[in-house]
């Protein structure tokens, strides 16, 4: 008596098939993939910064004391360098007893593999370039001025007022 035997397995065809599909999938997708990426950091950027100097503004009103944001590359210092970097990232500094000296860290934001530039142009009273910004307890800035987030395919321009508030004022294609 025979029995019927089932084969196991795919074909040839099946799998050629199978591998072709995955193959123009991967090849749409990963760029697109890339591109929502980069979106993602550089909004995700330009709302941290946002965020830190709405928290630097409240953070000065609630203490009543001067609050500094500096770049920073460590999370502890604000960067030395001329001009900072501030696409690794940045520190919120209180002043806690007013006496001119840093007294606490209040906030940081990092990115450790900033998808993004980000170039600044910041000026105080006199237009001399300032590296950090100091907001008084009253939550003005000592300086006004751009922050340019730039990637492989858009920017946007951050504007800081002599209010402290900061608004997004530009965005487009490229980098300016």
């Amino acid at each position: 008596m025979k029995t019927k035997q089932f084969m196991c397995g795919i074909t040839l065809i099946e799998l050629l098939t199978t591998l072709s599909a995955v193959a123009v999938t991967l090849t749409v997708g990963v760029p697109t993939f890339t591109t929502i990426q980069a979106t993602v950091c550089r909004g995700e950027a330009t709302s941290a910064l946002m965020t830190s100097f709405k928290y630097a503004r409240s953070e000065a009103a609630r203490h009543s004391s001067a609050v500094q944001l500096c770049a920073s590359t460590d999370g502890l210092t604000c960067s030395t360098a001329t001009p900072p970097n501030w696409s690794t990232g940045w520190i919120l500094l209180a002043d806690l007893d007013d006496d001119g000296a840093i007294d606490d860290l209040v906030h940081y934001a990092n990115f450790t593999e900033p998808g993004f530039t980000l170039r600044t142009q910041l000026v105080d009273q006199n237009d001399t370039a300032v590296t950090a910004i100091t907001l008084s307890s009253n939550g003005f800035p000592n300086a006004t001025g751009t922050f340019t987030f730039c990637d492989a395919r858009e920017y946007r321009v951050l504007t800081l007022g002599y209010v402290g508030r900061i608004e997004q004022s530009a965005s487009g294609q490229g980098c300016p």
